[in-house]
């Protein structure tokens, strides 16, 4: 499934023009189209839309970010995410990072700035500082 089928189905389901829901969601209308008929003008290829589009269309519709995420699943990732996790997943299972980000979501604030500083704690022990400008983006090492 694609973002522009969820957009199609709320929008037949709840009676809302391309108009009202650009508006609730903070897209032009010609994007939202966009992402509806799932073309680029620009270079004719399907649209990929960025974690930030993804995240205002999931709160339009009412759903959280994962819930649209997963019924998108197959389909090809946002801009930018596949290159995140990539670097994530190294160490983990994909099941073991779904699980860890599960966690992480349902933690109240205080308790997630509180694993932030931890992982931030346990790769400066690693003799590494995450915090600074020059730190490297590539992989890590291997254990």
């Amino acid at each position: 499934m694609i973002l522009g089928d969820l957009i199609k189905a709320y929008r037949t389901e709840t009676h809302t023009s391309m108009e009202q829901f650009a508006r609730k969601c903070g897209l032009s209308k010609a994007y939202v189209s966009i992402l509806e008929r799932n073309y680029n003008p620009v270079n004719g290829k399907p649209v990929e839309p960025s974690l930030e589009t993804i995240k205002a269309v999931a709160s339009a519709i009412g759903m959280e970010l994962n819930e649209v995420l997963a019924k998108l699943d197959g389909s090809p990732p946002p801009a930018g995410i596949a290159a995140a996790l990539g670097d994530i997943v190294t160490g983990l299972e994909v099941d073991q990072l779904e699980q860890m980000l599960r966690i992480f979501r349902h933690l109240p604030p205080r308790r997630q700035r509180q694993l932030y500083d931890y992982a931030l704690y346990l790769s400066m022990l690693e003799g590494q500082n995450p915090l600074h400008p020059n730190y490297p983006d590539d992989d890590p090492p291997d254990d």
